[in-house]
């Protein structure tokens, strides 16, 4: 009889559990907010750099093809989003019959909830030649600006350095974190900026 008493007397009781349960549930509701906002900013530096490597596989392929290369940014709608959300580099290959584009990579899509934002992107008007539709694959036909890298690896004349750079942000807007990928116009080189 003692022993079943001292077992008893060890046991949680239900309003303890109800409470240690409550309160578990308290601190999870407070961590969601903290973990969407990580998840957000990870997309966000995600997107910044394979916007940024895209940048530098032009630049890249231009001097070592001795080719113009172009940056399309493309217009689309990727699940429930749209607005800027892809890239692709494109070769231009010259040849009797003129020139023709050649794709130099697969499209490049950003990642869930970040986009760029033309209102602050001023290279995705910089050079007027770079603009157009184009037919992708499942997606139909999609509206397009880019920018061009000479053979040289310079970029090409309407890039300046008051309008050499791209910022991508949360698609959910209202925040203060963003990532700006600036390019030298004479140089090719990329530059980041985070807050």
């Amino acid at each position: 009889m003692d022993q079943m008493n001292e077992q008893v007397r060890r046991a949680f009781s239900l309003i303890e559990l109800l409470v240690v349960m409550a309160l578990v549930g308290i601190l999870a509701a407070a961590a969601v907010p903290a973990l969407n906002a990580v998840a957000r900013g990870s997309n966000l530096n995600r997107a910044g750099q394979l916007v940024g490597d895209q940048i530098t596989v032009a630049r890249l392929t231009a001097v070592s093809r001795n080719r113009e290369v172009q940056v399309r940014l493309y217009n689309l709608t990727n699940g429930l989003q749209s607005g800027w959300l892809g890239l692709q580099v494109w070769r231009i290959e010259q040849s009797s019959n003129g020139s023709s584009s050649v794709a130099a990579s697969r499209l490049i899509l950003l990642p869930e909830g970040v986009l760029i934002e033309p209102a602050r992107s001023p290279l995705l008007g910089a050079d007027n030649i770079v603009s157009g539709t184009e037919a992708l694959p499942s997606r139909g036909s999609v509206a397009y600006q880019g920018f061009r890298f000479r053979p040289n690896g310079a970029m090409s004349a309407g890039v300046s350095a008051s309008n050499n750079y791209l910022t991508l942000r949360s698609a959910q807007g209202g925040e203060a974190n963003y990532y700006t990928v600036q390019v030298d116009p004479l140089t090719g080189k990329t530059t980041v900026y985070r807050p």
